[in-house]
């Protein structure tokens, strides 16, 4: 039986999109901790990532200075453009600028709440036969993230693994 999971967590991230702050979240707020969800069938791979703002750009409230404004822009801007996703070379994977949901940074934002970013890429790739692995560089991107926890859906089933610094490598297939 082969899954379908690429559209699965499409419909998820747009139903993401309609639910509140506290609902849509990938995995639990964990300082230190991003959550990736890996979905690979066919020519499709759909990657979600959840990182807490603590971790993107040092603090959990709407920027109170120029500083933290430009640092809150450059993390935006760094998860919009995906370069720290790399998809094996072979399975020439593209995919278009991903939109970033930043949530609680705006001057609507709960005091003493968290804040995070929900960003979802959805690449196509031309030879997916050749897609067995995928580089992570949140840790260069995102110096003060620790961990990350990755949980795949393939054809082969499912699967997570856990990157600590400074590993970057993730298996696709089991």
């Amino acid at each position: 039986m082969k899954l379908r999971t690429a559209p699965f967590l499409v419909v998820l991230a747009l139903a993401a999109g309609r639910l509140p702050a506290e609902e849509r979240h990938l995995g639990p707020h964990v300082h230190g901790q991003a959550t990736l969800q890996v979905s690979s069938d066919g020519p499709a791979l759909v990657v979600a990532l959840s990182i807490p703002g603590h971790d993107a750009v040092g603090f959990e409230h709407p920027p109170a200075t120029t500083e933290q404004a430009q640092a809150l822009a450059k993390a935006r801007e760094t998860l919009r453009v995906g370069k720290w996703l790399v998809p094996a070379g072979g399975a020439n994977c593209t995919a278009p600028p991903a939109k970033v949901v930043a949530d609680g940074f705006d001057v609507n934002a709960k005091p003493g709440g968290h804040a995070d970013f929900d960003v979802t890429y959805e690449f196509t790739c031309a030879a997916p036969e050749k897609l067995d692995a995928v580089e992570v560089g949140l840790f260069a991107a995102f110096p003060a993230l620790q961990r990350v926890v990755v949980d795949i859906v393939t054809a082969n089933g499912a699967t997570q693994q856990v990157l600590d610094r400074p590993m970057t490598h993730v298996t696709l297939s089991p």
